[in-house]
C-alpha cells in the first residue's frame, strides 16, 4: 500500500521493519541481560547500505531544532512514550 502513495516511503518502511526486527531479535536473545545492561546491535553491510539509500529521505522529513534531529534521547523508553 506504501508504495502506491510512496515509492521512497515503501523504502523507508522496508528498512525500518528490517532494522526494528533484527533489534527485536537481538533483544530476545539477550533475554533479561538486554534490560540489565543495555543492547549493542551489529547491523551488517547490506542492511547499512539500505540505510545509506534513504537517509536522506528521512533526513528531510525530520523537523530540526539548533542543528540537530529532534531525536528521542538514548535513554528515552519507547513502549508507552510513542
Amino acid at each position: 500500500m506504501t508504495a502506491l502513495v510512496s515509492p521512497q516511503a515503501a523504502n523507508i518502511e522496508r528498512v525500518g521493519f528490517a532494522v526494528l526486527g533484527l533489534v527485536i531479535e537481538a533483544i530476545d536473545d539477550a533475554g533479561t541481560a538486554a534490560g540489565a545492561n543495555g543492547l549493542n546491535v551489529t547491523l551488517e553491510a547490506q542492511i547499512v547500505g539500505d540505510i545509506k539509500s534513504i537517509a536522506s529521505g528521512v533526513k528531510s522529513a525530520v523537523p530540526r531544532y539548533g542543528g540537530k534531529v529532534n531525536a528521542r534521547p538514548r535513554s528515552a523508553r519507547l513502549i508507552g512514550n510513542l
